[in-house]
């Protein structure tokens, strides 16, 4: 009978906080070699790309945090996080509502916003893969139990699809219009006070529309 030595579980919090400093670092540092050494015609894409495959791939963490600690959790760990990350991926747009924004304001010519669009939407498909990576190295207990819901992606909608539809729409419309203003002329805390209410319209959310 073989030897086998004992898995060593971190707690939730510490679980998450490895997943967001490995999707950090991986995508930072490829972030900012791309600032270096790609052509500049490349580098608004690649950017928006890193970036938005950093914010997506915190995800994975925000869920081992709120199952462990709930919403209160959930706020505490997304609004610095969220925050010291605007703050370091300091140039192109990290979800495509910044993209739609500047193209509305005519700042962006039609092919180059979908470009951009594109890059973002290849980064969150890339999250997917990147964050089931970072599962697999069994920091936690539930991690084994996502990977293998992987293929198993169900909606946790328990209302219409219509009505999850408009409320998540007007939920996005208003944050959007939030992000908007000057909350603070420190810039840190106007990221900070714009990402807790951003966390607050995704924990009613769940609350009201996922009933979790």
């Amino acid at each position: 009978m073989g030897f086998e030595p004992p898995v060593t579980h971190f707690s939730a919090v510490t679980s998450a906080i490895f997943i967001y400093l490995l999707a950090l670092l991986f995508c930072y540092v490829l972030y900012r070699l791309s600032r270096i050494f790609l052509p500049e015609f490349l580098q608004d894409y690649v950017i928006d790309f890193f970036k938005t495959l950093a914010f997506c791939t915190y995800c994975f963490g925000h869920g081992v945090v709120r199952n462990a600690h709930g919403h209160l959790g959930y706020v505490l760990c997304v609004v610095p996080l969220n925050t010291a990350s605007v703050l370091l991926f300091n140039l192109g747009d990290g979800t495509p509502l910044s993209a739609w924004s500047k193209y509305l304001r005519g700042l962006l010519p039609t092919g180059k916003f979908l470009l951009k669009v594109s890059a973002q939407i290849m980064a969150g498909f890339c999250a997917w893969e990147l964050g089931h990576f970072i599962l697999g190295l069994d920091f936690h207990p539930s991690f084994a139990e996502k990977i293998n819901q992987k293929a198993h992606c169900n909606s946790d909608l328990r209302i219409a699809a219509l009505a999850g539809f408009f409320l998540e729409g007007t939920g996005v419309a208003y944050d959007f219009w939030m992000n908007q203003q000057t909350l603070s002329t420190y810039r840190p805390l106007d990221i900070a006070l714009k990402f807790t209410n951003t966390a607050i319209i995704v924990c009613f959310g769940r609350i009201y529309i996922l009933n979790v």
